[in-house]
């Protein structure tokens, strides 16, 4: 084996062996925990998607929740929209 230029040397096979295998290892292991790193970041942004789509499900809650209360209170007030309307539409056409 040439390890530089004029200085050669050689290696049992089996010391070969265990440099690749440890070279093999050491880019197993890398790739690991890049992966690792990865899913942690994806799984990160899906935490905060969900924290975000749940707050949004809150607000939607309570505006529907405001919405009922607005109709259980004054149910009248919808009919007399719904007159002024069909008033409004009968007068333009005539």
């Amino acid at each position: 084996m040439n390890i530089l230029p004029g200085v050669s040397t050689s290696l049992p096979l089996a010391v070969l062996l265990l440099v690749a295998g440890g070279l093999g290892a050491l880019g197993a292991w890398s790739y690991t925990r890049w992966n690792l790193f990865l899913n942690n970041v994806d799984d990160k942004s899906k935490i905060q998607e969900l924290e975000e789509n749940q707050m949004l499900i809150k607000e939607l809650k309570s505006d529907l929740n405001k919405s009922r209360s607005g109709l259980k209170a004054l149910p009248f007030m919808q009919l007399s929209k719904i007159t002024a309307n069909y008033e409004e539409e009968s007068s333009k056409a005539a």
